[in-house]
């Protein structure tokens, strides 16, 4: 089984602001079985050389949490948490501070990544494949933090999100008191309501490499005190999620070299409720994480234990359903044993989904007792998403997913409603702005194969005016010039090219430069030299290998500032010096 490492969250630790009292502190952390430290950027930035130096002196690894778009100190307004909903904000920021944390020495980076504006749509997608490569070149692993107002901000942002191919290899940081929180409720697998909490939870742990140990309730993201009776409930709950993610870490990581990390992270006010006009904490900080660190290391110890028993002897597929409580281990599914029994329901020792509560009434419930058996309830059909999206896209992905799911459903698939009213407008709009992004990426793909076919082009400089500006319908522009013309694209696939976009709040660039081409151009040093031409604000991805052509591929984004830097004009400096490139530095 792996080894549970434990950080000390340095958040609300006076202390920890003063270099002077640095070593001291990490001499009592270590003292108390910690591993570890957590800290942001304010904290080694006060004294990175004394911190890092302090920190070995103490045999403590560290753990360097981020915002994106975040991280500075405002003499007005204080820390800057998140400045930008704007994509290469964040990706500009992401790239920044990830490379500042492993130069400090960090062994894991937990990031508050993105906007939560962006929902589970392309932005979104787009961060975190791009992170995804980032974290790939930097050699450190980076989780991203289940926390408001980032991207993973809502349990069901969140599950669209994981759930999606592209996004197999993400890490996560489950702080599950912040979904709390924003649903207000402690998630029930045996409320009717939260039937689809288990298979979330369990999506989860799959993705899950850190813990914050934090006891949330239905109106807040921490409990006052966690060892008060009246928050018994509510620690179970968490407890048994936390018991849930270990396990899924224990399947993935079975070598006793392994290691993974869990914190307690109870916070100082606001987090921590104070008393009025006096601002009183109403309990120690410092007691409560110590005590919450004792309770992991217990739950952990009994995941480990269930882990090791269900290697010997794997258990049945979890059971689940609204008429169903799960009896005994009800913690192995992530559901929380505390919560039943309740009203309702009666208890079968051979019920037809194992020893359980069933609901009254059903035919579940009276198996094994002398009322004769009913119909066995419906069940229930997947769930497609409230406009439809995740039941088009996995049409899209896999061709035969609507045979499978009609023989789920017992029939054919339902056709997809439309949203109705505004969202219905919203959806025609949209779906009117692909379709010209789209013919837009074919028709100038089409007259550079032209332009190819008759010799007159290899390496070319192009705009396009549907994507607005923005990085990710860009990207899919170019995916149709480069797409062949029998699959209904462009056919440009071997041309080497630059293509810009310019709109109201950046101008987007995409570069490609296709396997045949490499050895006349680099895409990386065409895309720096020409943000060098143009300066001000930018972003830029690593090169990534290229879907259609081979080769690479380079994204990149200069924001507008009100000032010198307007987007239509930054488009003329960089159509300019792309050229200017490619007469100097390509091979005649």
């Amino acid at each position: 089984m792996p080894t549970l490492r434990l950080a000390k969250t340095l958040w609300g630790v006076p202390e920890a602001d003063d270099p002077d009292l640095w070593d001291e502190l990490f001499a009592r952390i270590k003292a108390e079985g910690f591993d570890g430290v957590e800290a942001i950027t304010l904290t080694w930035r006060t004294d990175r050389d004394r911190f890092v130096s302090l920190l070995k002196k103490h045999g403590l690894q560290l753990i360097c949490q981020i915002h994106t778009s975040g991280g500075d100190l405002d003499p007005a307004t204080g820390y800057v948490y998140c400045s930008s909903n704007k994509l290469h904000d964040h990706l500009a920021s992401f790239v920044k501070l990830t490379a500042e944390a492993k130069a400090l020495g960090a062994v894991l980076i937990n990031s508050h990544s993105g906007h939560d504006s962006w929902g589970s749509g392309d932005k979104a997608v787009a961060f975190f494949k791009h992170a995804l490569l980032v974290e790939a070149q930097l050699g450190v692993p980076v989780v991203h933090e289940t926390h408001r107002q980032r991207l993973l901000y809502s349990p069901y942002t969140a599950a669209e999100l994981l759930s999606k191919p592209e996004l197999a290899a993400l890490k996560v940081n489950a702080d599950l008191s912040h979904w709390c929180c924003v649903c207000e409720k402690v998630f029930d697998a045996a409320d009717p309501r939260d039937d689809w909490w288990p298979a979330t939870l369990r999506l989860v742990a799959e993705h899950c490499e850190f813990v914050h140990a934090r006891v949330g309730h239905a109106e807040g993201p921490q409990v006052s005190d966690p060892s008060a009776p009246e928050f018994a409930a509510e620690v179970s709950a968490h407890a048994s999620w936390w018991r849930t993610i270990w396990a899924a870490q224990a399947a993935r990581h079975p070598s006793d070299d392994a290691a993974v990390w869990a914190e307690p992270e109870h916070g100082p006010p606001p987090y921590l409720q104070t008393l009025p006009f006096s601002q009183q904490p109403v309990a120690d900080l410092w007691e409560v994480n110590a005590r919450m660190a004792q309770r992991v290391r217990t739950e952990h110890a009994a995941a480990m234990r269930e882990a090791a028993a269900s290697t010997a002897a794997p258990p049945a597929p979890p059971p689940s359903g609204p008429d169903f409580i799960a009896g005994g281990d009800a913690g192995r599914w992530g559901m929380s044993s505390y919560m039943g029994p309740k009203d309702g329901y009666v208890f079968r020792e051979q019920g037809p989904r194992g020893a359980g509560y069933y609901r009254e009434g059903t035919a579940a419930a009276r198996a094994g007792s002398d009322a004769p058996a009913g119909p066995e309830p419906a069940k229930p059909a997947p769930s497609v998403g409230r406009d439809g999206s995740l039941l088009r896209a996995a049409m899209d992905e896999n061709p035969d997913v609507a045979d499978k799911l009609a023989s789920m459903m017992g029939g054919a698939v339902p056709p997809v409603a439309p949203p109705a009213g505004e969202d219905e407008a919203a959806a025609a709009a949209s779906a009117e702005k692909l379709r010209a992004v789209d013919e837009e990426g074919v028709a100038v793909g089409a007259r550079l194969a032209a332009q190819q076919r008759e010799g007159a082009v290899e390496f070319a400089c192009a705009s396009a005016s549907a994507p607005g500006g923005d990085l990710s319908l860009l990207e899919r522009c170019v995916g149709k010039m480069n797409l062949g013309s029998a699959s209904g694209g462009g056919g440009a696939a071997e041309v080497a090219k630059m293509v810009f976009s310019a709109g109201a709040e950046q101008l987007s660039l995409v570069t490609h430069v296709p396997e045949s081409k490499r050895r006349g151009v680099d895409a990386a040093a065409w895309t720096r030299a020409v943000l060098a031409a143009i300066g001000g604000k930018v972003m830029c991805s690593a090169p990534q290998p290229a879907p259609l052509g081979g080769g690479s591929i380079v994204l990149a984004a200069v924001s507008a500032d009100g000032g010198e830097h307007e987007p239509d004009a930054d488009m003329a400096l960089g159509l300019a010096a792309a050229a200017r490139f490619l007469e100097e530095d390509t091979p005649a």
